[in-house]
């Protein structure tokens, strides 16, 4: 078994992004003796970072927010270069002003991690041995460098970093990427499935390993005090981003009649929001709305704990699988959903509604309004049971390290 554990974030533990690795974090560092988390950037630019268990260090983030210096640092080293130039032509990125600036914000970065990771290895005597390499995200390309070539290499993927239609249709050097990684671990089928059909990856090297939340808020009792709903309460939590669709919510409760009392919570705040509260104003008076913006996971809990939700709802064109539905279900929310990405593996009649990936605002609020008591029941207890013997965070994050502490 390795001693140490080098996880590559995004930003973790700066800002408050990558909420589903602070539920793995804990894990690791219990499996590992020294856990050193190397984050890209630091999307705060401060040096405020989250709680860390206590065998976890993490180093300065690599890449700097400035422009000029993120260049600098990206251009003036001596970094190699030879599978960004194979891919620049293979892949035709100069026909492309969308796929250079992909291109070029990768290689800059690249370059940059290349000599910092360098300077890393000697300062925390990261032995080939004794460590193992650890990416949170796919976008990796330190590992198809010599530096990187003598360590046991694992890449997660999830879905923004993995689809090409949401990049569209491009990702720097991924094929490499997954050639040269030693373990893959998609966290559904779904992505199974495209890295074997698509990048001809052996099956040996990939291991499914699904996210997992923990909940210890939820409580069958007081779900049921409550009694039933006289009205529909939906709940969304979600980045406001136009891949996340919002506003084909509020599409669909325009459709609603007068004499049908609707009560919107959405969790969430992004580069849309002040369009979709724009749109919000344009909805009748008998759908109340409420915008709690940014919340933790903590105020999130708190309200699935103490209100009765009718459905939650995600109707996004891509995902990987939702951590937000896996929040919702372990708290017995049915979900209704689009069937994008990995959805389909947690969303299903039996717990909630699954919709096209295209769909008219007509037909979701046909599945919001559709509820017979009975049949709702059932489909609260068979959505907390999805989570339970699925997305259960103790059981699921348990089986990685097992499995990681074998490499």
């Amino acid at each position: 078994m390795k001693k140490k554990l080098v996880c590559f974030t995004a930003s973790f533990p700066f800002g408050s992004k990558e909420t589903f690795f602070e539920n793995e974090l804990p894990y690791l560092a219990s499996t590992f003796e020294e856990v050193y988390l190397f984050p890209l950037y630091n999307p705060s630019n401060n040096s405020v970072a989250r709680n860390v268990p206590s065998n976890v260090k993490f180093v300065s983030p690599f890449v700097s927010l400035n422009k000029g210096k993120r260049i600098i640092q990206g251009v003036f080293n001596v970094s190699p270069i030879g599978s960004y130039l194979n891919d620049f032509y293979t892949e035709k990125v100069f026909l492309s002003k969308d796929k250079f600036l992909r291109w070029i914000n990768s290689f800059l970065n690249f370059r940059t991690v290349c000599t910092k990771f360098s300077n890393s290895i000697r300062q925390y005597n990261l032995t080939k041995d004794e460590t193992l390499l650890y990416s949170y995200w796919a976008e990796c390309p330190l590992f198809t460098t010599n530096l990187c070539k003598e360590y046991q290499k694992v890449v997660r993927m999830h879905g923004t970093d993995f689809y090409l239609p949401i990049n569209r249709g491009y990702l720097p050097i991924r094929q490499e990427i997954y050639n040269k990684s030693n373990v893959l671990l998609p966290i559904s089928n779904d992505i199974q499935s495209i890295l074997k059909k698509d990048y001809k990856i052996p099956e040996e090297k990939i291991h499914l390993s699904r996210l997992g939340i923990s909940n210890l808020e939820f409580s069958w009792k007081d779900f049921e005090d409550k009694g039933e709903l006289n009205f529909i309460r939906i709940v969304s939590c979600s980045r406001v981003e136009k891949v996340k669709r919002m506003h084909l919510i509020i599409e669909a409760l325009r459709m609603s009649d007068s004499d049908e009392q609707v009560e919107w919570h959405h969790f969430g705040d992004g580069k849309q929001f002040d369009e979709l509260q724009k749109l919000v104003k344009t909805l009748p008076s008998h759908i109340r709305v409420k915008f709690h913006g940014w919340s933790s996971q903590k105020d999130i809990y708190n309200f699935y704990k103490n209100n009765k939700i009718t459905w939650f709802i995600n109707v996004s064109e891509s995902e990987g699988v939702p951590v937000s539905i896996m929040e919702a279900m372990s708290f017995g929310i049915p979900c209704i959903a689009t069937d994008v990405g990995g959805t389909s593996e947690i969303v299903n009649s039996n717990n909630g509604h699954l919709l096209p990936a295209q769909f008219e605002a007509a037909e979701l609020w046909r599945e919001i309004k559709n509820i017979d008591l009975k049949e709702h029941k059932e489909r609260r207890n068979s959505a907390y049971n999805t989570w339970l013997n699925n997305y259960e965070a103790n059981r699921n994050y348990s089986n990685l390290t097992k499995y990681l502490s074998s490499l």
